[in-house]
């Protein structure tokens, strides 16, 4: 069975991808800082979304949006401000987005 860091990992190939292919520029992946972390920067129409990943094996606490709480929220607003900073943007529409990726293995089902 695929530990829980390799299928977070694999969970952020999976929303990269789909961000790509809906036309997305992909600018930044793991992006840390002291105040937080982004999961993947990117940017379509002159709009910069902040895009954090969640991916689960079945909804057995929940959905994986879920775990996106308040203080997780304001982690992301802060990276994203530095992140802005860092980058010399200003006046820039901003969007956070939250990608859930739910896991379903069914084994020895044949």
């Amino acid at each position: 069975m695929i530990g829980s860091k390799k299928l977070g990992d694999i969970g952020e190939q999976m929303a990269e991808r789909v961000y790509a292919e809906d036309g997305f520029q992909i600018l930044e992946t793991n992006f840390r800082c002291r105040s937080g972390e982004i999961d993947i920067i990117a940017e379509k129409d002159f709009c910069f979304h902040f895009v954090e990943v969640k991916t689960r094996r079945g909804d057995d606490f929940g959905y994986p949006a879920e775990a996106v709480n308040e203080t997780k929220l304001r982690r992301m607003q802060a990276a994203a401000r530095y992140y802005m900073h860092m980058n010399r943007l200003e006046n820039v529409r901003v969007q956070f987005d939250v990608v859930e990726i739910e896991v379903n293995q069914i084994s020895n089902c044949i």
